[in-house]
């Protein structure tokens, strides 16, 4: 499992879907972990339990239907977003739920389904860190938590 360095007032970023990702930004947007969403409840639970000290705040992108998703897929989607959720609250780290469409206008990303977008935006605000497809979205919700926390936008 991922650690953190001893470092408080993280910012978490989460993309919460299967192939999503979790990341943490210090209180000046450098980089402090940036992981795939472990796989499985426990192993989510047990993430979180071991960083909860260390998040400040968390956004986590909010959970839209698609309409080419099966329902099979949008349950599964929904029931990860619902844990997630869950597990913020149960250990007490104070969160939002924001829709892409608003992080990704916020950051200048919009992709029109196109993921190099916010790939090529988050490798590009972040040099020195290999950024992949999986974790590009949560540094990029974690950068919008960090930016404009305490402002007000429609979630």
């Amino acid at each position: 499992m991922a650690r953190t360095p001893a470092v408080k007032n993280l910012i978490c970023g989460i993309d919460p879907g299967k192939s999503g990702a979790i990341s943490f930004l210090d209180e000046k947007g450098k980089v402090v972990l940036a992981t795939k969403m472990p796989d499985g409840e426990k192993a989510i639970a047990a993430f979180f339990r071991l960083h909860r000290a260390s998040i400040d705040y968390a956004v986590i992108e909010k959970l839209q239907p698609f309409l080419l998703t099966s329902k099979v897929s949008m349950f599964k989607l929904g029931t990860n977003y619902g844990m997630l959720l869950g597990i913020l609250a149960a250990y007490g780290i104070r969160y939002a739920a924001i829709r892409p469409v608003v992080w990704m206008t916020a950051l200048s990303c919009r992709t029109g389904g196109d993921k190099n977008v916010t790939k090529t935006k988050a490798q590009a605000r972040w040099k020195k860190t290999k950024v992949t497809h999986a974790i590009a979205d949560s540094l990029l919700i974690a950068e919008f938590a960090r930016k404009f926390r305490g402002k007000t936008f429609e979630v």
